[in-house]
């Protein structure tokens, strides 16, 4: 049974990409064809409607930015013309089948996980001619090289998402002239424009796709915040005839830190992420909840001493991942990582402090917890005079930044790490 299947958007071809060199893995009767079958230089549309009517179903890969797409309506609408009575399905990743309207909306509805996919299997199996078809046994084994297939291919920097993102921000002066280097001063420009940009953001297909990536979907939510910081900032402190020189230094920081902010937010959404190297990494990083995050944690945790070390010490350098880099630490903490030594974890520590710093984050403090608690825990006097004077500057940087805003450690978990730290060095050049 020849099965086709159509695609739109980068995600939507990747994940039909793997699908095409899955499916007849777990199912071996089937045989399917994707678009990047067609040989280069043959004729695209003849050798698409000659396929078209010699496939028995239609797969249809669905993200949030190719609902609408008019390829899949029209490769949907040639399947039902040419096929011999065809089969429908849509497979859908990050979007719940309530959203697929219109002549997929009719389709079968497989959603991207582990569950649906073996029912979608048996669904084919019972479509092959003469019934007789049996899914592969290893369907689990297999779902994991399909997942571990999938997840790194969706990870996209939102220009690619969402095409216009770019263009709100590119070369405006709004968000990257500093205040104190502006010469035009009709601020209800920049308020206007803060605006629009905010209102752009905030239509609904583009909330469906930032929310079907838990990477972006964390940093987009600090970004609206953010906008609307920066226009509420403007309009308290600038709409009044006054120049930016009049205001006092506290309103010049807030004015300055919040246009800073907006645009260290749109350069970390632009920016090509790795892939995490634990799945929960993705959860972690769009959870708004304390308690949850920390409950991710500590299951993370729970299964450490049984993660190889190299996974534990590629987590080290997962810049874009908070839950990668706790993992690290938790595992350094634990004397998972002898090889570790004390310096590389000093120099973590400043990573860390630095990367809050620059950020101006308030909360999400865990992984400069962490990083603390690993250096306490494997301190052991006396410490090498070197490492000790770092620590002492990593230390000094880490006292002003949590000073800077109470929030930032409510409960003294940090500063009690820092206290013990200090202790243990006291025998040292610290």
């Amino acid at each position: 049974m020849r099965v086709f299947i159509s695609w739109s958007g980068a995600r939507s071809g990747a994940l039909g990409l793997a699908l095409k060199d899955w499916l007849p893995k777990v199912l071996p009767a089937v045989e399917t064809f994707h678009s990047a079958d067609i040989p280069k230089g043959h004729n695209w549309h003849s050798a698409l409607i000659k396929e078209l009517r010699g496939c028995r179903v239609g797969v249809f890969c669905v993200t949030p930015e190719s609902l609408q797409s008019p390829w899949m309506l029209f490769e949907a609408g040639a399947l039902a013309q040419h096929g011999n009575q065809p089969e429908l399905f849509t497979y859908l990743y990050g979007i719940p089948g309530s959203r697929v309207s219109g002549p997929l909306g009719h389709s079968q509805a497989t959603r991207f996980d582990r569950e649906d996919s073996r029912r979608f299997v048996h669904d084919l199996a019972r479509l092959v001619e003469g019934g007789g078809a049996q899914p592969a046994s290893d369907f689990d084994d297999r779902w994991n090289e399909l997942e571990a297939n999938v997840l790194p291919r969706m990870l996209l920097p939102i220009q690619q998402l969402i095409p216009e993102f770019p263009e709100l921000f590119a070369n405006k002066k709004t968000f990257h002239e500093p205040f104190p280097d502006c010469s035009n001063k009709r601020w209800d420009d920049r308020l206007r424009r803060t605006a629009r940009v905010h209102e752009t953001l905030s239509r609904s297909d583009i909330a469906d796709i930032v929310a079907s990536d838990p990477y972006l979907s964390g940093a987009f939510e600090e970004l609206l915040i953010a906008l609307d910081r920066y226009d509420m900032h403007i309009g308290a402190c600038l709409l009044a005839p006054l120049e930016y020189t009049d205001l006092d230094e506290k309103k010049q920081r807030q004015l300055e830190d919040s246009r800073a902010r907006v645009l260290n937010l749109v350069t970390a959404l632009e920016r090509q992420c790795e892939p995490p190297v634990f799945r929960e990494s993705l959860t972690f990083e769009g959870e708004p909840s304390t308690e949850a995050r920390k409950e991710l944690i500590h299951r993370l945790e729970l299964r450490l001493a049984r993660i190889p070390s190299d996974r534990l010490l590629a987590a080290r350098d997962s810049l874009d991942w908070s839950l990668d880099r706790i993992a690290f630490y938790a595992a350094s903490s634990a004397g998972l990582l002898p090889e570790v030594p004390l310096s590389d974890l000093v120099s973590a520590l400043k990573r860390e402090e630095e990367q809050a710093r620059t950020r101006g984050l308030v909360k999400g403090l865990q992984p400069v917890y962490y990083a603390a608690e690993a250096i306490d825990e494997r301190l052991t006097p006396p410490v090498d005079p070197d490492v000790a004077e770092r620590l002492s500057e990593v230390l000094e940087r880490l006292d002003l930044f949590l000073q800077a805003d109470a929030r930032r450690d409510e409960g003294g978990h940090i500063r009690r790490r820092m206290t013990s730290i200090r202790r243990k060095a006291l025998g040292s050049r610290f």
